[in-house]
């Protein structure tokens, strides 16, 4: 029997289709733009009016040996030529049933860090903000 909940370790992420590693811990947010409106003679808000929505995260991965990171996956460009740059599709996938559990759409990769100690695992994270977003709920 498959575990009702989820945990960081049984999702893979994966970027354009490429598996970028074994997550660790990930977090998003999905700001949606509401602007209120009042009335004339009002204080109150009379409406909320839907503006832009924001999507943006962090996801924190084992990384894969020989991968060579973003640039060698060809996510992120290096700095000389990073005006080329493309828009991302970032996948998280649960390991148990191969399904999108989330799914970041037109996003872009604003920063990365890696690190590794003595005997461990290699580690890193990847900040994004994207366009549109989609999870399970979708179909």
């Amino acid at each position: 029997m498959i575990a009702q909940t989820l945990h960081g370790p049984q999702l893979k992420c994966y970027v354009n289709g490429k598996l970028l590693g074994i997550v660790t811990s990930i977090e998003f947010n999905v700001a949606r733009g509401f602007a209120e409106r009042s009335g004339i003679d009002q204080n109150t808000v009379a409406e909320f009016i839907p503006g832009n929505v924001m999507i943006a995260g962090r996801i924190s991965v084992v990384r894969i040996r020989g991968s060579g990171g973003l640039e060698g996956l060809g996510l992120v460009a290096f700095p000389d030529k990073m005006l080329l740059e493309k828009y991302n599709k970032i996948d998280l996938i649960d390991r148990s049933t191969d399904k999108v559990v989330f799914s970041a759409i037109n996003a872009v990769i604003t920063d990365q860090s890696w690190s590794v100690g003595a005997k461990q695992l290699m580690a890193g994270s990847i900040s994004f903000r994207a366009a549109n977003y989609t999870n399970e709920a979708a179909g």
